[in-house]
């Protein structure tokens, strides 16, 4: 991928920088992995301030002209303005492919093998936790009865809620599918991405809990949710692939923040707590459904959000820290050679 190359490039040279041995230490670690720097381990973990752009949940990366209004999709390279292109995502490769049973492993952006990335935080108006699942495994169109993803998380009911009359956390799972009567895409082209406004459905299920029983197939909007999907270019490839957003409406508790808006706290519909929680989520590829990201998330006073993988992270090469190895034997002798004596 081009990006990674980018990133290689301006490795070595801060190595040129630093000492007449950074230059054959570089060389050697790109020739030992491709991009050692990149690909050697994954985030630790990001926090993303509160973003300066709106967030239209649309299932693509819009652009918007100086009135705000969506004129298009774009790519959301960090400073180019476009929608989520201020929100710095984590990187995951999903096991795509038939038979394919790897696990979920979390890497760093720019690694060419990652086929998932995922964005999360608050926009300007701080009311909703906005998500977006861009996955690369996904290219063919959806059919009738298709599960597009799901997206696992903890929610406070109210208590008195029709569905939970003891309110409190439930764990919820989130369903994006599609309807029956009708085939994908019932759709229009905007710029590079196929916008998706129906017919799909966005369903809500819980099991029991704190006394109250289980519900299936409630329509999100009962919560205060909003999503969509389409397929877009992205980071990840310029060629039109899965993208899912989600809104999730927040629940504060009070005296938590003096910045968060005061209709935060205690919604009627009931929200997404701050406190930390553990994200899953699922999506269908080109022939199965496997895990696209797994994350622990924190909202924090200042509306910014943490989140981390919560998988393990990919490794090295063995063969390549071999090779690395065998490199750095001349390297070491050549760094010997042209040291000054001490006199």
């Amino acid at each position: 991928m081009q990006r990674t190359s980018v990133t290689c490039r301006r490795s070595i040279h801060r190595h040129n920088s630093k000492s007449a041995l950074a230059p054959y230490l570089a060389a050697t670690a790109v020739l030992a992995t491709g991009c050692l720097s990149n690909n050697a381990s994954a985030q630790t973990g990001v926090t993303n301030p509160v973003s300066g752009i709106n967030i239209t949940v649309d299932g693509k990366f819009d652009v918007y002209d100086k009135n705000g209004n969506v004129t298009g999709a774009g790519i959301p390279t960090p400073g180019s303005g476009v929608e989520w292109s201020d929100i710095t995502p984590l990187a995951f490769i999903s096991p795509v492919g038939p038979g394919n049973t790897n696990p979920l492993l979390a890497t760093n952006i720019g690694d060419p093998n990652a086929n998932t990335l995922l964005y999360a935080g608050l926009d300007p108006g701080k009311d909703d936790l906005y998500l977006a699942y861009d996955f690369s495994g996904r290219t063919n169109p959806f059919l009738p009865g298709d599960t597009i993803a799901s997206i696992q998380f903890p929610f406070v009911l109210p208590t008195g809620s029709p569905l939970a009359p003891n309110g409190g956390s439930r764990d919820l799972t989130v369903t994006f599918k599609m309807n029956n009567q009708k085939f994908f895409p019932a759709s229009t082209l905007n710029g590079n991405s196929i916008v998706v406004f129906q017919p799909f459905s966005i369903l809500v299920s819980a099991p029991a809990a704190n006394g109250d029983p289980l519900f299936n197939n409630v329509d999100a909007s009962q919560f205060g949710m909003q999503g969509a999907f389409g397929f877009s270019p992205s980071l990840l490839t310029n060629t039109p692939h899965l993208v899912v957003e989600l809104a999730v409406p927040l629940d504060i508790p009070a005296g938590f923040s003096t910045v968060l808006p005061p209709t935060d706290v205690n919604p009627p519909f009931g929200g997404y707590s701050p406190a930390p929680a553990f994200w899953n989520a699922f999506a269908t590829d080109n022939s199965g459904d496997p895990p696209i990201s797994s994350a622990f998330f924190q909202i924090n006073p200042d509306g910014s959000t943490f989140l981390r993988p919560n998988v393990p992270t990919v490794t090295p090469e063995p063969g390549g820290l071999a090779l690395l190895g065998v490199g750095l034997l001349p390297v070491l002798a050549q760094w010997r050679r042209r040291r000054p004596m001490n006199r």
